[in-house]
């Protein structure tokens, strides 16, 4: 009897993304993402992966978030959610090297550059009140 995703592990989906779908032993899955194969066995096996290391894995193989998570809808998603090619991916390197971007500065000015116009506009407002915020709070030297 053929198992329904929702009721296989995270563990046992990643799998049958890597194996079945993208045809890709452990070594070629991972590089992209920067984990090495035992980390990705790790993963197959028992290890649930962090929020942050499944955006990357979906982001990069353009899988469904919420299939890999919880088994609901398609493994892959119908249209490329991947922002960071062509003219974006190199002025996003260009930023990176000049203000020393990690994974999660990048990973967050994706997500923001995502967002449809009115939930960006919510953000910046968010973040220049928190700037406000800061600016007028003494150091604690």
């Amino acid at each position: 009897m053929r198992k329904n995703a929702c009721d296989l592990s995270i563990n046992e989906r990643l799998k049958i993304v890597r194996r079945h779908i993208l045809k890709m032993n452990q070594t070629d899955f991972g590089k992209p993402v920067g984990l090495a194969q035992g980390t990705i066995a790790g993963y197959e096996a028992q290890r649930v992966p962090s929020a942050a290391i499944i955006h990357a894995i979906c982001l990069e193989y353009n899988i469904n978030e919420q299939w890999l998570i919880n088994g609901v809808g398609e493994p892959l998603l119908k249209e490329s959610k991947n922002i960071m090619e062509g003219p974006v991916l190199e002025c996003m390197e260009t930023l990176s090297s000049i203000y020393g971007l990690d994974a999660a500065d990048i990973s967050i000015l994706t997500e923001y550059m995502k967002l449809d116009k009115n939930k960006r506009k919510n953000v910046r407002e968010f973040l220049i009140t928190i700037g406000n915020s800061v600016k007028n709070t003494p150091d604690a030297d």
